[in-house]
C-alpha cells in the first residue's frame, strides 16, 4: 500500500520548490522588463550604492556639458561682436588717416567727422545691446561657470567692457590735422585692445572645447562602467526564467501526482 505520509511530504516539498521558482521567475521577469539586474538593495546592496553614485556623477556631468556649451555660445557671440567692432575701428582709421590731409577743406572734414560719429554711435550700440540669454555681454561682468560635477570644477569668464569710452574714442575730433593725428593714436590703442579681447575670447573658447571633450569622455566611460554593474544580461535572465518556469511545471505535476496517490491510498484503506 502507498504511504500517505510520504505522499504528503512530497507535496509539501514540491510546494516549497514552487514558491521558490515563482520568486525566481518574478525576479527574472522584473530584470528583463526594467533592463536592470539591480532593482532593489536586496539584489546587490553594494552594487546599488556604486551604481547610484555613478548615476549621480553622470547626471552632473551631463548638466555641466550643457553649461560648457552655453558658455561657448556666449563667448562666440562676444567674439562676433568684437569682430564687428574691429571692422568699424578699421573704417574709423581710414577716416582719420584721410583727415590728416592738410589740403582738405572744412566741408570735407565735416563729412569725415559726420561718418566717424555715425560709426562711433554704432560701435557704442554694439557694446550696449549685445546680450546672451538676457545678460549684457560687454558690461565687464565675470561669469562663473560650473564645468564639472564637483564644486571645484568651475571656470570664470570675464568679458571686458566695450564702449567708446573704454576704447578711448569718445573725444575724437577730425576738424584739424592735429586732431586727426591724435585720433590715429587713439584708434591704434583701440585696435590693440579689441585684438587682445578677441584673443581672450579665443583662449576661453579653446579651454571650453577641451573641457567639453573631457566631460564627454569621462561621462562615456562612467556610463560603460555603470552598464556593466546595472544592466541586465537578457540572455542569462531569459534562461533563468525558462528554468524557473520548467521547475514550476515539474512541481505542479509532482504535486498533482501526489494528490492522486493520496486519493488512491485513501480509497484502498476505505475499501479494506
Amino acid at each position: 500500500m502507498i504511504n500517505i505520509k510520504n505522499s504528503t511530504s512530497v507535496n509539501h516539498m514540491m510546494s516549497r520548490y514552487l514558491k521558490s521558482s515563482n520568486a525566481e521567475a518574478s525576479k527574472s521577469m522584473q530584470k528583463i522588463a526594467s533592463g536592470h539586474k539591480i532593482n532593489s538593495a536586496a539584489d546587490d546592496a553594494s552594487g546599488l550604492a556604486i551604481a547610484m553614485k555613478m548615476l549621480s556623477q553622470t547626471t552632473g556631468l551631463s548638466t555641466a556639458s550643457n553649461n560648457v556649451q552655453d558658455a561657448a555660445s556666449m563667448v562666440q557671440v562676444a567674439d562676433g561682436a568684437l569682430g564687428s567692432a574691429g571692422s568699424i575701428v578699421n573704417r574709423m582709421t581710414e577716416l582719420a588717416t584721410r583727415a590728416g590731409n592738410g589740403l582738405l577743406g572744412s566741408e570735407e572734414r565735416q563729412a569725415l567727422q559726420s561718418e566717424f560719429d555715425s560709426l562711433a554711435a554704432e560701435l557704442d550700440r554694439i557694446g550696449q545691446s549685445t546680450n546672451f540669454n538676457g545678460n549684457k555681454v560687454f558690461d565687464g561682468s565675470t561669469y562663473t561657470m560650473q564645468i564639472g560635477d564637483t564644486s571645484e570644477d568651475t571656470m570664470d569668464i570675464t568679458i571686458n567692457e566695450l564702449s567708446l569710452e573704454s576704447l578711448g574714442l569718445d573725444k575724437i575730433d577730425l576738424s584739424s590735422p592735429q586732431g586727426a593725428a591724435d585720433a590715429l593714436d587713439a584708434l591704434k590703442n583701440a585696435t590693440n585692445k579689441i585684438s587682445s579681447d578677441r584673443g581672450s575670447m579665443g583662449a576661453f573658447e579653446n579651454r571650453l572645447e577641451h573641457a567639453y571633450n573631457n566631460i564627454n569622455n569621462v561621462e562615456e566611460n562612467l556610463l560603460n562602467s555603470l552598464s556593466k554593474i546595472r544592466d541586465t544580461d537578457i540572455a542569462k535572465e531569459s534562461m533563468n526564467l525558462s528554468m524557473s518556469n520548467t521547475l514550476n511545471q515539474v512541481s505542479i505535476f509532482t504535486m498533482k501526482n501526489a494528490q492522486h496517490l493520496m486519493q488512491y491510498s485513501v480509497m484502498q484503506a476505505l475499501g479494506r
